[in-house]
């Protein structure tokens, strides 16, 4: 994805990211770069954090995950589906993301 974003803007029009804090796998720098790329195509990208006190796994959507909470995670992914914003009380932060001009 990284290196399709050197070279064209995405085509979907409306971009939603979710980042779980609680999720100590993945590698936040090349997801913010990820980001700012796209932005710097011209995308429209919203950025949103799972707060780590939710305690969600790196899987937030698998029902049969063991250590799930798709109680909480499904009401929040349904709600950014739907071109809402999740409240802060769902445990989800806003992050407004200017695009790095480098």
């Amino acid at each position: 994805m990284r290196r399709a974003a050197d070279d064209k803007a995405p085509l979907a029009r409306d971009i939603r990211v979710i980042a779980n804090l609680g999720d100590m796998t993945v590698n936040r720098s090349a997801i913010d770069e990820l980001v700012d790329h796209w932005q710097q195509k011209g995308a429209s990208v919203h950025y949103y954090e799972l707060a780590d006190s939710l305690k969600l796994p790196h899987d937030i959507v698998d029902p049969d995950e063991a250590t799930g909470r798709t109680n909480l995670s499904d009401p929040i992914i349904l709600e950014l589906i739907r071109g809402g914003t999740p409240s802060s009380t769902q445990g989800v932060r806003v992050i407004p993301r200017v695009p790095d001009r480098h």
